[in-house]
């Protein structure tokens, strides 16, 4: 009986590891100089698509500061494809809930926030993806965010909206 035991155990805990692991395609953070983002810098992440059947989640990857001003920040995300051709989007990131309260974790003065930019994106193309990330604020420079990126998911069947 003690054997079944220990070896459920091991099964159960591999389980639960590989159930945790992420699946992130890509989960980069590019550095702000001094936590002020201006317009001019424009993040550039590149991205290579290997599956043109899934779909993909695309994620902000935002650090910002406890005291950020804002409960969300706007962003110009362009997308261009291995042939160049390019899509725009603008995208509102919600980075606290109606109280005010920090949606991302974080101990200190820093929170780290993943909310959704583009939901459900199809690569038509095999091949290297150009991703632009440009702060949309009505302000130059937004203070109090010390890295952006992306991070890009995988959806899955049960994620897929039906």
């Amino acid at each position: 009986m003690g054997r079944r035991l220990i070896i459920l155990f091991w099964i159960i805990s591999g389980v639960v590891l590989f159930s945790c692991s992420d699946s992130a395609e890509l989960d980069v953070f590019l550095d702000v100089k001094g936590a002020k983002w201006a317009y001019s810098d424009v993040k550039v992440i590149e991205w290579e698509c290997k599956d043109t059947a899934t779909r993909y989640d695309l994620l902000l990857n935002i650090r910002h500061k406890g005291n950020y001003e804002w409960q969300n920040i706007y962003l110009k995300v362009r997308l261009a494809d291995p042939s160049g051709k390019e899509r725009e989007f603008l995208r509102s990131a919600a980075l606290s809930d109606a109280e005010g309260y920090w949606l991302g974790k974080g101990l200190g003065d820093w929170k780290v926030a993943s909310p959704v930019l583009v939901p459900g994106l199809r690569c038509t193309k095999l091949g290297l993806y150009r991703i632009q990330l440009e702060q949309h604020m009505r302000v130059d420079p937004l203070e109090g965010v010390g890295q952006v990126g992306l991070k890009i998911v995988k959806r899955t069947a049960i994620d897929a909206p039906k």
